[in-house]
């Protein structure tokens, strides 16, 4: 299990919107239940391999991408070796 951060960005839209900090966790809910949201069907069955690399210690790269629909852009969570990561795409 890798530890979770997000961006200074997302943080701070997590503090000032109670309805984002909600979508938030549900999403890391989604994630952790390889639902990986809106990416296309080929990135799925990426992250799917990927995810089982990660778990066995091995490399790998898991993208999700969830819509917001609050008003700004949706966000990411990104897992690799090092952390799982939630983002927005303009700070990829």
């Amino acid at each position: 299990m890798s530890i979770l951060v997000m961006t200074r960005e997302v943080n701070d839209r997590i503090a000032d919107c109670s309805e984002f900090a909600k979508r938030v966790e549900n999403a890391i809910g989604k994630f952790h239940s390889k639902d990986w949201g809106d990416v296309y069907e080929e990135d799925k069955a990426q992250n799917d391999q990927d995810w089982e690399a990660l778990e066995n210690g091995a490399y790998g790269r898991v993208l999700a991408s969830y819509p917001n629909n609050l008003g700004f852009d949706k966000f990411w969570i990104i897992r690799d070796t090092e952390a799982t990561t939630i983002l927005f795409p303009h700070e990829y």
